[in-house]
């Protein structure tokens, strides 16, 4: 699936981008525009994002 920059009208390329909820810190995979370096997680990403989330929520408790 490509994806196109809304702001650029580039191409973007899926790459791993840093990512940090809380105190966890990690990677994730995220459709990246190399020429303004915005970046888009897909749903499926998103949703899996929202579930380690809450994994870190339930940590900090």
């Amino acid at each position: 699936m490509e994806w196109i920059c809304n702001k650029c009208g580039e191409a973007t390329e899926i790459i791993d981008v840093e990512t940090m909820y809380l105190e966890f810190e990690g990677m994730q995979e995220a459709f990246v525009c190399e020429t303004c370096n915005e970046y888009w997680f897909s749903g499926e990403i998103a949703r899996r994002v929202v579930k380690g989330e809450a994994d870190c929520e339930a940590k900090m408790e």
